[in-house]
């Protein structure tokens, strides 16, 4: 089998508590990786449109990054 490496852990944040976490934890035979989103119920008022969706795009790349498996 192969072994995962580890993907820094991330932290984004938004308003009124809206937050999406990455990280992981190595095993002895494999890898965890942990993803926490919460998004509260709130009005997103336009101004605040841009942002919102900037922390959303920055979501999106963080899924898409790849989890590297070294073969022994």
């Amino acid at each position: 089998g192969g072994r995962g490496e580890a993907p820094e852990p991330r932290a984004l944040d938004g308003r009124e508590g809206l937050e999406v976490r990455y990280g992981s934890s190595p095993l002895a035979d494999g890898l965890v990786v942990t993803r926490r989103v919460r998004i509260p119920r709130m009005r997103v008022p336009p101004a605040e449109y841009p942002a919102l969706a900037a922390l959303c795009r920055a979501a999106d790349e963080q899924e898409q990054r790849e989890t590297r498996v070294v073969m022994p």
